[in-house]
């Protein structure tokens, strides 16, 4: 038994956990990921699935306000059952972050054998879902 914050915003008291279907769990709460459509300012389109991570985070961070360190980033596209699926051209990406000032990057687990001879000073850390996304970054 937990709560449950839906994205709404409305709080459900002592949910069983088997009841949801899709669910991230931080501490004594879930958040349930309902579908999002995300709006960028300015015009912009993101047609890149590997932003997928990033945003679920930023919306996760928001429902259960835990701030994700400002110097992680967070790479990698989410499937229907929020399993983290790994993402073409990682190490340029992983390069990229680094050259950008991030210290720690969040990556699909799949995607780390790709990234064996690396060498960097950012830490990378492998995931399956966005449960442990979310839960490596706090």
């Amino acid at each position: 038994l937990g709560n449950v914050v839906h994205a709404n915003g409305d709080t459900e008291h002592g949910a069983h956990s088997d009841k949801i279907c899709s669910d991230v769990t931080v501490g004594d709460s879930a958040v349930v990921c309902t579908p999002v459509v995300h709006n960028v300012i300015g015009g912009l389109e993101i047609a890149e699935p590997a932003s997928d991570l990033g945003i679920a985070m930023a919306l996760i961070s928001s429902l259960t306000d835990k701030k994700i360190p400002d110097d992680l980033i967070a790479i990698g596209e989410i499937g229907l059952a929020g399993e983290c699926r790994a993402i073409s051209s990682i190490e340029q990406r992983v390069k990229e972050a680094e050259r950008l000032g991030f210290a720690r990057c969040v990556i699909p687990k799949h995607n780390l054998k790709t990234l064996d001879g690396f060498k960097g000073n950012i830490e990378i850390v492998g995931v399956q879902n966005v449960n442990e996304a979310f839960n490596a970054s706090v």
